[in-house]
This record gives structure tokens, sequence and C-alpha cells, in this order.
């Protein structure tokens, strides 16, 4: 301990000369007896380049004695690292490894995502039984998320009446993915009496925190409404955050809404050139201000009309552009 002391006056330079070269001396000699938290500062300065050369290898090496010396939260960090490919290759078998020794050291975090891996089977062997036993954990400690990972098993068991309970709870607690759980239940009327006024609430709430997939199915059901201005509008911002369905609804949408006009592009384009030419001959033939000012009102609404028609096709054909080429 007074190994690793001392060398954190070294490297902040408190009541000694900051000696980054010393510091790293004296956290390797305290890591070497011990001392988790010497070895979680090694793993920084590797990682860093502090006074040492920049060496990711060696960070991690010491990231993960840091790790088995009972600093859970570098355990935890380690079980992300791992499962995202940061920096190292993927090794979820490894991830799972660090998420359960994080998750046993009290890491709330950790549970919730052994619990993730277990609910959807992602690269391990779905459990439905271990994923609920995570997710309780977390959720008697008070983090809704493990509530909403509990109210999500028993929808994918089609036991709505229990999932709507936990989602519930989680909603109130302000867990966004949940709220937009509950609104898609109450959209179907799973377990409960539809209710659409409801399930818009929660959803357009879900939507506006930011979740795409509460975008997504609001846009679904003013869809299915045919109320396809609003449709067009959560379609859009969910492909905008990033949902790929919500980019392909958005041009079906807006393919739909367009043909259900039954106007011929043709006919539009002509309309415009002649509205036009009538606008400029009015306006540049006819002497009386006032009697300029009332046309140029009367004619404005067509125009406007005519630039909502074109910036709408215009934006769907945007959508198709980056959906095709950038895979959103």
């Amino acid at each position: 301990m007074a190994c690793s002391n001392l060398a954190a006056m070294y490297y902040s330079g408190e009541a000694v000369k900051k000696d980054d070269t010393k510091a790293f001396e004296l956290y390797t000699k305290a890591c070497d007896g011990g001392n988790a938290i010497a070895c979680d500062s090694v793993a920084n300065m590797y990682r860093d380049g502090e006074s040492v050369i920049k060496n990711t290898i060696k960070a991690n090496e010491f990231y993960i004695k840091s790790c088995n010396g009972g600093l859970f939260k570098r355990c935890l960090y380690l079980g992300i690292m791992y499962y995202d490919g940061n920096k190292v290759k993927n090794n979820y078998e490894k991830a799972r490894e660090f998420y359960k020794k994080a998750c046993d050291g009290g890491e709330l975090n950790a549970c919730y995502y052994l619990g993730a891996m277990h609910f959807s089977g992602s690269h391990i062997e779905q459990d439905y039984d271990k994923a609920e036993k995570l997710y309780k954990k977390v959720c008697d400690n008070g983090d809704p998320a493990g509530c909403s990972g509990i109210g999500s098993i028993y929808m994918a068991k089609n036991n709505y009446e229990k999932a709507r309970e936990f989602f519930e709870e989680a909603c109130d607690d302000r867990d966004i993915p949940a709220c937009a759980n509950l609104g898609f239940i109450f959209a179907n009327g799973y377990g409960v009496k539809q209710d659409i006024k409801k399930a818009k609430e929660l959803l357009e709430e879900s939507c506006n925190s930011g979740l795409k997939e509460g975008c997504f199915i609001l846009g679904t059901i003013y869809s299915e409404a045919k109320s396809y201005v609003k449709a067009k509008e959560f379609f859009k911002e969910a492909c905008d955050k990033g949902y790929r369905d919500g980019c392909t609804s958005y041009i079906k949408v807006n393919e739909e809404y367009s043909t259900e006009n039954n106007i011929p592009l043709w006919i539009i384009l002509t309309g415009g050139i002649l509205l036009l030419l009538i606008i400029f001959i009015l306006i540049f033939g006819i002497k009386n201000e006032k009697v300029k000012d009332a046309l140029a009102w009367i004619i404005g609404l067509p125009l406007i009309l005519l630039f909502w028609y074109f910036s709408s096709w215009i934006t769907t054909w945007w959508t198709a552009f980056k959906l095709s080429f950038f895979g959103f």
C-alpha cells in the first residue's frame, strides 16, 4: 500500500516533484504485491503511453490483473471490451466470464449485460431462467432496466399480463424501453384492453427520448390507421436515428401516400409552369398595388402546396439513396 501511495504522489506531483517514470516503477512494484488499484494504474499508463511506450496488449494484461485482484468495475470494462471487440478481437466467451466475475462482485450493469446475453442467446445458449435470475438481481436493487428485462422475458413467453406488470414498474421509474414495450402492448391489446391513445402517449414519449424503436412502432400505428402524414413523420425520425426498418417503411408509405393523391407528375409540372407564368403576367401587368397584394395571397397557397409536394419527393429520394449506399 505504501508503494501505491508513493506512486500516486509522484504521478500527481503532490508533495514531491512529478515523475511519471518513478510512479510507473512504484505502481508496478505495488501491483506485483497484489494491489489491484496499482495494477489498474499501470494498465492506464501503458494504454496512454505515459513514461512507457504505448502498448495495448500490456495494458490489457494489467487490466486483467486488476480485475482478478478484486477491482470489479474493471472486470465490467473488460467484458464490454471483449464483447464489442474494442481494441481486442471479439471474444464472447471471455466477455461472459468477465461479466460473470463483475456481477458476482456486485456490478449490477454486468449482471444486466450477462442477462441480456442469456435472454437473446447472443453468442451463448439462450436460457430464459438464467436471464430472469440476473435481471431480478438488477431489478431488486432498484435499477428499472432489470425490471424491464424481466418484462421482455414474459413478453417472449406470450405472458403479456406479467410482462405489463414489470414494464409498468420500470416505466414508472423512467426506463424508456419499458415505456415503449408497454405502448406496444396497449397498441395491440395484448393481455389488456386495447388503448391506442395510451399507446401513442407512451411511444411518443419514448421516441422523443431518442428510442428509435418507439418512433418506428408509432409510425406503424399511424400507417395502419392510414394517417400517412404522421406515419411518415415517425418513420423518418426512426430512420434518422439509424433504424433501417424505419427507412424502408418511410419510403413505402411515402410512395403509397403519393399514389393515393393519384395526380400524375406531368400534370403537376405543367400546372406549376402555367401558374408561374400567370403570376408573372398578373404581378407585372397590374399597376394597382392592392390588387397585386391580393393576388399574391391567392396564388401563394398553390405555390406552397407545390413546394410541399416536391420537398416530400426529394426527401424520399434522399432516404432511398442513404439506404442503398450507407445502409440506413
